[in-house]
């Protein structure tokens, strides 16, 4: 049996024969707006949580691996707004 490090992923072929790019779901949202240059987004739960930390301590655990915190850092809200 070959392992899943093998499994490769191909888009559907289309009634040409030829590869079909796949498409959005109908009724997909439409992208969201660029925010303005410096733009901040405001949560009150979250300017609590951070307000209760020491300067310079993360709001990550201690537990987290560098897998978790590469994609903390790398988490953009405005994908979830």
């Amino acid at each position: 049996m070959a392992s899943w490090n093998g499994l490769v992923v191909q888009p559907p072929i289309g009634e040409d024969g030829e590869l079909a790019e796949p498409k959005a779901p109908a009724g997909a949202r439409p992208p969201l707006p660029a925010l303005p240059a410096r733009a901040e987004l405001r949560d009150a739960e979250v300017h609590a949580m951070l307000g209760e930390l020491d300067f310079g301590e993360s709001a990550v655990m201690g537990d987290a691996t560098a897998e978790e915190r590469q994609a903390i850092a790398n988490f953009d809200i405005r994908a979830y707004a």
